[in-house]
């Protein structure tokens, strides 16, 4: 996706975990060996055209069950524009419950970097208290909007809108990603809008199974002082989803699995001072959240730990220390996805605190 440079801001929230200063990347470092298995809801994916010039369809399917959205979309006419998501039932007898879970959508603004840190942290901190809708044939529910009982968000010239939703729709429902002029009633124009053409970077469409779980093979022993990595979504990943770009019929790739939520699962044989994860941006500049399971709490991971951004000659660390006891063989999860406005892949670095 298109960047743009950021300035410096942090985002402080009381559960989000405490990282130290940056650091070299380790020079040396063992490759960790990793199994896959995907589950997970339907990808609604909404990012090309990225830079809207029309007014139009952005991209819509037919989807059931366990659903997820990511759109990430940049307005680049000369005027306000609405973004809408429509959500509607498809089947004329049978009105349909919609259960919304997990949501992060950022609010309009100028400053990608902003935008994706906004969205993530909204998405990652837990619990979401999971609330419903019903919906008979004809009526649609608008999402973007909902908190502040709207229809869409207005969008100025240059600003971006991106983030990702999550929900379950017990029969089928149409999902639309809407441009539109202000005045518009989305649910009318979308009725007659065209669909948009996508750019030349082909980023959307349909995919199945948008949850990854990774488990690190055995445990990662950090007794004798060396660095162990594993890196995550990169350009020969063979799990980047393949899909259907349902507006063409035509195949499509997710390039950066752009809404699919990663868990990577490990265990640590720590040394008497604990150890540390380290996030290198092993692509370029990179800015998010992640959350941090480890020893029955769960924590938002601020990444960087401060300032909007960072880049791949930067290591972002974040230090455990060892508990009290005998233990020492630990087990943790990192729950990541990829921000709207980041370059991939991400490399994960675990070390002994020295």
């Amino acid at each position: 996706m298109k960047k743009t440079l950021a300035g410096l801001m942090t985002l402080l929230t009381m559960n989000v975990f405490s990282a130290n200063a940056m650091e070299k990347i380790p020079e040396n470092h063992n490759v960790l060996e990793m199994a896959m298995e995907a589950s997970g809801p339907t990808l609604i994916f909404s990012d090309s055209p990225e830079l809207v010039y029309d007014k139009g369809i952005l991209y819509k399917d037919i989807v059931k069950g366990d659903v997820r959205v990511f759109l990430h979309h940049v307005n680049m006419l000369k005027k306000d524009m609405k973004l809408a998501v429509i959500i509607k039932p498809v089947n004329v007898l049978k009105p349909v419950e919609i259960t919304w879970a997990a949501r992060g959508v950022s609010k309009p603004n100028k400053d990608f970097y902003v935008a994706a840190k906004e969205s993530q942290k909204d998405y990652f901190e837990w619990p979401h208290l999971e609330t419903f809708t019903d919906l008979k044939y004809g009526a649609y529910t608008e999402v973007l909007g909902k908190p502040k009982n709207k229809e869409g968000v207005i969008v100025k010239k240059d600003e971006l809108v991106t983030g990702m939703f999550d929900f379950n729709a017990s029969d089928d429902v149409e999902v639309t990603v809407i441009f539109a002029d202000t005045w518009n009633n989305v649910g009318d124009y979308a009725e007659v809008a065209p669909i948009l053409p996508i750019d030349e970077h082909p980023l959307r469409g349909t995919f199945k199974n948008a949850d990854l779980r990774y488990v690190v093979n055995t445990p990662i022993d950090l007794r004798d002082g060396k660095a162990h990595a594993l890196s995550l979504a990169n350009q020969d990943d063979p799990h980047f989803l393949n899909g259907i770009d349902a507006t063409t019929g035509k195949p499509a790739q997710n390039y950066g699995n752009y809404g699919v939520v990663y868990t990577v699962r490990y265990s640590v044989l720590e040394n008497a001072k604990g150890y540390k994860i380290g996030i290198n941006p092993w692509g370029g500049y990179f800015a998010g959240f992640a959350r941090d399971h480890r020893k029955g709490k769960s924590k938002l991971m601020q990444i960087p730990g401060k300032g909007m951004w960072f880049d791949d000659s930067q290591i972002q660390l974040y230090n455990f220390a060892k508990e009290k006891g005998k233990t020492k063989r630990v087990e943790g999860e990192f729950i990541w996805s990829p921000p709207g406005a980041a370059f991939l892949p991400i490399r994960m670095v675990f070390q002994s605190n020295e």
